[in-house]
């Protein structure tokens, strides 16, 4: 065999190889899952100094924690509260499918992430750095109010300023009646002088439950 014949088989072969490799390649690439959701890192903004103007917001995150707090007889810990909010804010930085192993780290996430969206529809929408600053500023609360061998301390606290919130705010609205005007056992019933008078309708056409 001449020297130009077996340079010629042995390219071949190389070039042979390095298709078989590079299909390989592409065949493992095709069969890998899909890349996970790019995470970006936003900068917070530091609400410290302007807790009146994200009042709102800050409400709500803590009512959401609240209520799983009451509804799961008070068993979850301040560490799943701090979970679920760092949670969200992975969300919010662009994971949104994310999900943690503990059911009450995702309910407490996901009841908070509901009393945003709810927020959202009467208040105006926060820039996502905004919103990641009042889940820092939750998560700070969290650590203030640790206290050795309580380990729902902050939830504790936190579930006794909600409530009398609700008191006060039953207080200040007389207590008896409810912004939907409906009548519910264990309240006073209502009087007939006390009924509220239906808004009159365009053409004055009167309607069956209409008083005359």
């Amino acid at each position: 065999m001449s020297k130009t014949h077996a340079s010629k088989t042995k390219g071949r072969k190389g070039s042979e190889e390095r298709r078989r490799a590079q299909m390989a390649m592409l065949e493992e690439r095709a069969a890998a899952p899909p890349p996970g959701p790019r995470r970006e890192h936003i900068q917070a903004v530091d609400v410290t100094a302007h807790e009146e103007k994200y009042e709102p917001f800050l409400r709500a995150i803590e009512d959401g924690l609240t209520a799983v707090y009451d509804e799961r007889n008070h068993l979850p810990i301040d560490d799943e509260a701090e979970r679920a909010l760092r949670l969200l804010i992975a969300r919010f930085e662009g994971n949104s499918g994310r999900r943690s192993r503990s059911p009450d780290v995702d309910a407490l996430a996901d009841a908070v992430n509901r009393n945003i969206e709810m927020l959202f529809r009467r208040h105006p929408l926060l820039s996502r750095a905004e919103i990641i600053g009042c889940l820092r500023y939750i998560i700070t609360s969290i650590a203030n109010h640790r206290a050795p061998g309580n380990p729902r301390a902050y939830l504790t606290w936190v579930g006794q300023v909600v409530h009398e919130r609700e008191r006060a705010a039953q207080r200040d609205s007389g207590g008896e009646r409810r912004t939907s005007g409906l009548w519910v056992p264990g309240q006073p019933a209502p009087r007939e002088d006390d009924e509220e008078v239906g808004p009159r309708r365009p053409g004055g056409l009167w309607v069956p439950g209409d008083r005359m």
